[in-house]
């Protein structure tokens, strides 16, 4: 777990709830959402919610990275939720990443800026 991860699921933000519940996620890129040449987040999401999806609940990174065990290598996939602030004011969203051959599988957070922009073949995941 990176450590801005493990800084968020330590915050007070950071509450489950105690209701199980069963979500039907989606994996979409931007190029999938009508942008053909990339996409800055608030219009990636704004589309999303256009098409009937809606962001993930704050517990959606941590039990992704728990559950999807088989990930293929170099697979890195952004989480579509509210941005968190971790101790030291960085906003970020988390990240499911299986980075190498031989590395671990991750759980971190995206610092990307909200105005930075998103290439059209990355991968987010919404609530269906």
């Amino acid at each position: 777990m990176g450590i801005w991860a493990r800084d968020v699921l330590n915050s007070s933000a950071f509450t489950l709830t105690s209701i199980e519940s069963e979500l039907d996620l989606i994996c979409i890129s931007p190029n999938e959402l009508g942008f053909k040449d990339g996409a800055y987040r608030k219009d990636i999401y704004q589309q999303a919610l256009d098409r009937g999806l809606t962001l993930c609940p704050l517990e959606v990174g941590p039990q992704l990275r728990l559950q999807y065990r088989n990930q293929p290598v170099r697979e890195s996939l952004q989480i579509g939720m509210e941005p968190q602030v971790d101790s030291d004011g960085h906003v970020s969203e988390f990240r499911v990443v299986h980075s190498s051959t031989d590395g671990p599988l991750w759980l971190v957070g995206d610092h990307k800026h909200p105005d930075d922009f998103w290439k059209n073949d990355e991968y987010f995941i919404f609530v269906k």
